[in-house]
């Protein structure tokens, strides 16, 4: 087989992915204090004596308050992985700590494109119900349908260790 072969262990990438939704999930309760605390206040401000014209107000802009940070937690958890996939470190920060990362099938660093393909593809798997992770478990190259369909590899290691020859590779 030509090119890598260092593939990442499934159990790597899964508590990569655990470390790095810990990371984001502190990132959401961050963004989430700064949208509803003052949302809230604002509500119990009001108090009883609020018309309904007011409260209407309130829950409207309550409402735009919560998809402000919907927007703003997908915003940041597609920027997490994009950004981190196609830095110089070819990894997030689970993945940096489970000593794996993330190349194309060359074993290229992936492109800002490439690597928001892959994203993509992450979220085709969520509509699999996670399906398209499972299969990690069983493909040769231990690819997600995210992987494949970005063609990317999770191998086993740190990008400065792993330099892969064009001879390798081809």
């Amino acid at each position: 087989m030509n090119g890598p072969t260092n593939f990442a262990e499934p159990v790597k990438r899964l508590i990569a992915a655990i470390i790095d939704g810990v990371i984001l999930g502190v990132g959401a309760v961050i963004i989430g204090a700064f949208t509803f605390i003052p949302t809230v206040m604002s509500l119990v401000a009001l108090g009883e004596d609020a018309s309904e014209e007011e409260l209407v107000t309130a829950v409207a802009g309550s409402v735009g308050v919560i998809f402000l940070f919907i927007i703003l937690y997908y915003a940041a958890y597609f920027l997490y992985f994009v950004l981190q996939h196609s830095s110089k470190f070819q990894a997030t920060l689970g993945k940096r700590a489970m000593k794996i990362y993330v190349t194309d099938e060359l074993g290229e660093r992936l492109t800002l494109s490439k690597a928001l393909v892959r994203m993509i593809g992450r979220v085709i798997n969520g509509f699999t119900m996670g399906i398209g992770y499972l299969i990690i478990l069983f493909t040769d190259k231990k690819q997600g349908v995210h992987d494949m369909i970005a063609k990317t590899l999770v191998l086993d290691g740190n990008v400065e260790q792993d330099s892969f020859s064009e001879e390798e590779i081809l």
